[in-house]
């Protein structure tokens, strides 16, 4: 499985949210409350605000993508605690969201 690792661009924004929000999902579930966890959802607000940090150079933060397209993880420095790593399983965008397994 290949991958490029390359800076994030505006238009990642949406995606970049819903690989954090799967990660939580995933990374959370025997801490969190499973309806706390349900009730996350990519905000428009936060999309747009990141987007606009990255097209300002306000924000950096750095993607990878497989080859397919579908992203594989995250670092989200600028909006999230220094150095976050999101990473997910293989997952193809849907709606908003990122549906993810096999």
């Amino acid at each position: 499985m290949s991958f490029e690792i390359r800076a994030a661009l505006p238009e990642d924004s949406a995606t970049i949210e819903a690989v954090r929000i799967a990660t939580w999902r995933v990374a959370y579930r025997e801490v969190m409350p499973a309806a706390f966890l349900t009730g996350l959802q990519v905000r428009p607000e936060v999309v747009r605000g990141r987007s606009e940090s990255l097209a300002r150079g306000r924000a950096s933060g750095m993607v990878a993508v497989r080859a397919t397209g579908s992203y594989a993880a995250s670092a989200d420095p600028q909006f999230n605690a220094p150095s976050t790593m999101h990473a997910i399983p293989p997952c193809a965008p849907s709606q908003g969201s990122l549906r993810c397994g096999k």
